[in-house]
This record gives structure tokens, sequence and C-alpha cells, in this order.
């Protein structure tokens, strides 16, 4: 979208607010490869079981995964399909 992957407008919302980490959790190649090319001390780029990424698996399963794999306080789903979302509405929320 406009020159970018759009997982990368999210991304990028998400690097420049006061979120302390960034996952991309992803089983894409593509996207692996795309996102590495993000350099940000924040981004952690992770891979996603294939079962929690189809058309069929629930957000709910991709979420209960990254929290069987992860000790956080607090967590914030943000999906690629947001290129809207800005770093102020991540701030905000």
């Amino acid at each position: 979208m406009n020159g970018k992957p759009l997982f990368q407008w999210v991304t990028e919302a998400a690097l420049g607010s006061s979120l302390d980490k960034v996952f991309i959790s992803t089983d894409s190649d593509d996207i692996m490869r795309s996102a590495n090319k993000i350099k940000h001390p924040k981004l952690v780029i992770i891979n996603r079981s294939h079962a929690t990424a189809t058309d069929i698996a629930s957000t709910e399963s991709a979420m209960l995964e990254f929290a069987e794999n992860y000790s956080f306080k607090n967590i914030a789903l943000i999906q690629a399909t947001s290129p809207l979302l800005s770093t102020e509405d991540i701030n905000q929320a």
C-alpha cells in the first residue's frame, strides 16, 4: 500500500509509540524478510505456528500462543489490516 507492505504502516506507528516492545508474529517468509529490513531496538520478529495463521484460526488463538511463549504485563493486539492507526491512537489507548 503506497509503497510499503501493509503490516509496515502499523509497525511504524507502534514503534513510535510508548509501547516497550513491538512483536511481529508471522508464518510468512515474505513478511519475515520485509520485517527484518526494519531496524529498531523495540522490534522483535517471531515465528507464528501455521495452526494459528490459517484463514479460520481465531485471533484469540494467536494471542494465546503468544502468551504461552512470552512473559508480559500487558498486551495490545494491533492487526496489520489497520493501516490508518497512528502512534497517537496507540498512546491514547
